[in-house]
């Protein structure tokens, strides 16, 4: 049904706003190019239905120099539908307690005709829990109010993409607010029938880009009545919401080849948690995928993740034209950031470096445990990225990040994901001895081994190296048997580099030829695996490291 009297304002420029006519039609004349963000006001439609309103939604437009154009995304013309929302569906917002959501009477009216063939109590499961104060307007003002609005799949901004196929769809509004700035958890029924534990993937629509996003990731319950979302994860503006899952073909015949590439820390666990942090300011850019942290965005349980030590400061260079996260950071002298997860092994790929100035002895403390420092040069190509494997024993992963110079240490983005398997570095305790290294080149997909006999164990962490390149590095210690491991990217200039220093552990138990050496250990010397003499010297490969035993 075509609504009139919908009020079109267009941001940044107040004069240039538009009434829909009796067709639902309405004209923005000598609007900039190549795009502009409108607010569609569907409350000041007069004589709307009994105890019904229509919401306020934004979207960007695009436009054409010298040409009139109507409403499109990627060439494909569409209309704006605007759901009614019963008036008495709107929940009032607590600014210090948790607030939580459903569908009201009117939504509910909805959904029984949308889906007769279900049990009305199914809506009752659906909810969206919002944090105290966490709605904010673009100037971090809160919203007061809130609701739910069902939606049919037909009737988004923009057609959804293809393999998304949902089944419900949510428009979450919440007046005044642009987005929110701790993200509410949201939970669905499983109204598909999708197995407990399977993963999905949570999708809004996001107006600043005009289509619908992927923002984090859920999880069937254990007794399969609902999608929770998982921690730290959940809803970051109003507007339209689904959940989807996508059946992912997995080859089976594929082994786990610990040491064919140099990679030991173990097998990603396709229903493990995997999670997307992109910190900078509350109106920086957010990278696809990506949680928003801020100096704002404080550790509590119900969270779930946030800084929870120290004082941070937020910093944006680029605009909002710059998408890439290295543009956008926090930074601290001393502070931690603390992740609620399950206990296990996790791989961390944190991104330090700041675009515009140099960034020197970056200090990373993983779980109590020195993990090295890191330096960085000013450009966006010389930011560094570190890759950590850590164990979690206590459900928290906390993340320390301290100053060892006068610079503060600067995050950009932050990757969590865990994994099947790893193992628990010890203290950075090694200071001497010989140290047998498998350094590969990612890039050029090539590894190059030698051996150090030293006396100072800092020596192994400033090399020359190519510039602008991917680096794995593995290093046995002979005397105690441990390993170590490092993962970077090189900056943009060919001169020493300062490798991120590594703690040192045991690796995985796993000796296929039974020669004493572990598989691990026989990958970065050089040798066979399979073979106790890879050589066929006669001698086996332990011996050829520690020579013959006698007895």
């Amino acid at each position: 049904m075509p609504l009139q009297g919908v009020t079109i304002r267009v941001d940044g420029i107040p004069e240039a706003s538009a009434i829909t006519d009796a067709e639902g039609r309405f004209e923005l004349l000598d609007m900039p190019a190549p795009e502009f963000f409108v607010h569609i006001d569907g409350s000041t439609v007069p004589n709307p239905p009994q105890g019904m309103e229509y919401p306020i939604v934004g979207k960007p437009v695009h436009s054409i120099p010298g040409e009139s154009v109507n409403l499109n995304h990627n060439g494909v013309e569409f209309d704006i539908f605007l759901p009614p929302m019963g008036l008495g569906d709107v929940i009032d917002l607590s600014d210090t307690e948790m607030t939580e959501v459903g569908f009201g009477d009117g939504g509910k009216a909805e959904l029984a005709n949308m889906f007769p063939e279900l049990d009305p109590a199914t809506w009752d499961l659906f909810k969206v829990s919002f944090p105290p104060g966490s709605a904010v307007d673009r100037s971090g003002a809160p919203a007061t109010q809130a609701s739910i609005i069902p939606v049919p799949p037909d009737r988004t901004p923009s057609p959804i993409p293809g393999g998304m196929n949902p089944s419900l769809v949510v428009s979450i509004q919440a007046p005044g607010a642009s987005e929110f700035d701790v993200p509410a958890p949201i939970t669905f029924p499983n109204i598909d029938g999708l197995e407990p534990g399977t993963s999905s993937f949570l999708s809004s629509f996001d107006h600043d880009v005009g289509e619908f996003v992927v923002i984090g990731t859920g999880t069937v319950s254990e007794d399969g009545s609902v999608i929770n979302s998982d921690p730290g994860t959940g809803i970051v503006k109003p507007g339209w919401h689904i959940v989807f899952c996508v059946v992912t073909a997995v080859n089976s015949e594929l082994p786990n080849d610990d040491y064919g590439n140099g990679i030991f820390w173990g097998t990603p666990d396709i229903n493990g948690l995997k999670r997307y942090y992109d910190f900078g300011t509350s109106f920086s850019p957010l990278s696809l995928g990506y949680m928003r942290v801020t100096p704002q965005s404080l550790y509590t349980p119900e969270i779930g993740y946030g800084w929870s030590t120290g004082l941070v400061g937020g910093v944006s260079r680029g605009s909002l034209l710059d998408i890439d996260s290295m543009y956008d950071f926090n930074e601290t002298l001393d502070g931690t950031f603390s992740i609620d997860v399950e206990p296990g092994c996790y791989d961390i790929s944190i991104a330090l470096g700041d675009v515009s100035q140099m960034r020197t002895h970056m200090g990373i403390w993983i779980e109590g445990m020195r993990m090295g420092n890191v330096s960085s040069d000013a450009d966006i190509l010389n930011c560094i990225v570190t890759n950590i494997n850590t164990v979690v024993m206590d459900g928290r992963l906390d993340i320390n990040l301290w100053s060892a110079g006068q610079d503060r240490v600067a995050i950009s983005s932050l990757m969590v994901n865990q994994v099947k398997e790893g193992f628990m570095p010890g203290e950075l305790d090694i200071v001497n001895g010989t140290f047998y290294r498998a350094r590969e080149n990612v890039h050029l997909e090539t590894v190059v081994r030698d051996v150090l006999s030293i006396a100072n164990v800092e020596v192994l962490f400033q090399d020359f190296m190519d510039p602008y390149t991917h680096y794995k590095q593995h290093v046995f210690h002979k005397e105690s048997m441990k390993v170590g491991f490092r993962e970077w990217v090189t900056p943009g200039k060919s001169t020493l580099i300062e490798i991120p220093t590594y703690p040192f552990g045991y690796p995985l138990p796993m000796d296929t030829d039974e020669d004493g050496l572990y598989d691990l250990i026989e990958w970065i010397l050089g040798f066979d695996p399979e073979n106790p003499d890879s050589d066929g010297n006669g001698i086996t490969d332990f011996e050829e490291i520690y020579g013959v035993l006698v007895f």
